[in-house]
């Protein structure tokens, strides 16, 4: 977290290098809950595959796991996710709360290059659509 904060934030203080440290040892407690998701993930994705000569069954489920992969999840591992999203979310406006002139600063800068490549991706996509288009159309 505190690697991916840097590169949108900049230079990090020790006060939120702290807020990091303590967030990331709480969420290590529940690793092996974490764990118990992915495996069940793991175990639906292989019977979704086991079944891939079957494009109509093979598709929904790949898909599903794909888009909603919490679908794999028993209720109480999604109380769990739940939970590590809102202190998460904790987290980030905390830290938000404590950014410096200099740490905003280089994240709108961040955030206008993002919208920036998001733009550009977008109209290529158009172009490329019209160039579809006309391709069939003549």
């Amino acid at each position: 977290m505190e690697k991916r904060l840097r590169r949108w934030v900049g230079r990090l203080n020790d006060e939120q290098r702290e807020a990091i440290a303590a967030w990331s040892r709480e969420l290590a407690r529940e690793q092996a809950a974490s764990l118990a998701m992915r495996q069940r993930w793991r175990v639906a994705a292989a019977g979704a595959l086991a079944q891939r000569q079957d494009t109509q069954r093979f598709l929904p489920a790949l898909q599903q796991l794909i888009t909603q992969p919490e679908t794999t999840w028993t209720e109480a591992q999604r109380q769990q996710f739940a939970a590590r999203r809102l202190r998460t979310q904790q987290l980030l406006l905390s830290l938000a709360q404590t950014l410096t002139e200099r740490q905003r600063q280089h994240l709108a800068e961040r955030t206008g290059q993002w919208a920036a490549d998001f733009e550009r991706l977008a109209c290529g996509a158009g172009q490329a659509t019209r160039q579809v288009r006309a391709a069939g159309s003549g």
